[in-house]
């Protein structure tokens, strides 16, 4: 999580994230444009070349129940780039 941060403070990018032990989700998504920019790809890129220097294992292919996990996580807090009321 670290070396994607540095990666993360120096493209000035700031995804969606949660860390439970040894599992990290991050949601790569831009507000504008919305949806997936190549700054978002950039930094999946990256971060699949960080895992691989560090010896982490592959990913797994993402199954739905993953995925719910991972949305819940995410948008458990809110909208990060909305202002609280």
């Amino acid at each position: 999580m670290t070396a994607v941060s540095l990666q993360c403070k120096i493209k000035n990018h700031h995804p969606e994230w949660s860390n439970v032990y040894n599992t990290t989700f991050i949601r790569w998504t831009t507000h504008n444009p919305k949806g997936l920019s190549d700054k978002d790809l950039d930094l999946a890129t990256k971060c699949d070349a960080i895992a691989a220097e560090l010896g982490e294992l592959a990913p797994e292919p993402p199954s739905c129940e993953i995925r719910d996990v991972a949305d819940k996580a995410t948008t458990s807090a809110g909208d990060c780039c909305v202002p609280k009321k």
